[in-house]
């Protein structure tokens, strides 16, 4: 059973997804199309799940490295907004390492975590995993200012 917490902070992120996606024009936001897993107030995680596309794959048919930071960066900013009273945390520092090649239509999952939300900075961790597979094919580390 979710305690209490983790309910609001599921509710607040609903809140920040509808947000976005009403946004007009598609932005990358939309076109990403991340989708609630789980999360934990407790633990101060979340984790997103989205499926590789065609249009998000480089040359050699493998996701490209800048949708892997951009999924991270959603995620990692959603965990920093639903954690605290911001409604706007721009990216300080985003820090990525590419394990393993990500091939289309593939299910991933991205959980990160709060190490710390601080009234002016916050700093997070998350990795990359296929739904179904404990298996690593990315990691990160980020720094959010906690605008307003």
């Amino acid at each position: 059973m979710k305690s209490p917490e983790t309910v609001k902070m599921e509710e607040r992120f609903r809140e920040l997804r509808r947000k976005v996606y009403t946004y007009p024009n598609a932005r990358i936001n939309q076109l990403m199309d991340l989708q609630f897993i789980d999360c934990s107030a407790e633990e101060k995680t979340l984790t997103l799940g989205f499926d590789v596309e065609w249009w998000m794959m480089n040359p050699f048919d493998t996701m490209h490295g800048g949708m892997i930071c951009t999924a991270f960066d959603m995620t990692f900013g959603s965990l920093a907004i639903v954690l605290s009273d911001k409604t706007w945390t721009p990216t300080i520092q985003l820090a990525v390492s590419f394990i393993r090649p990500i091939g289309p239509g593939a299910h991933l999952r991205v959980k990160v975590h709060a190490a710390s939300i601080g009234k002016t900075v916050s700093n997070l961790t998350g990795e990359v995993t296929k739904a179904g597979s404990d298996t690593v094919y990315a990691t990160a580390t980020a720094v959010f200012f906690m605008a307003k």
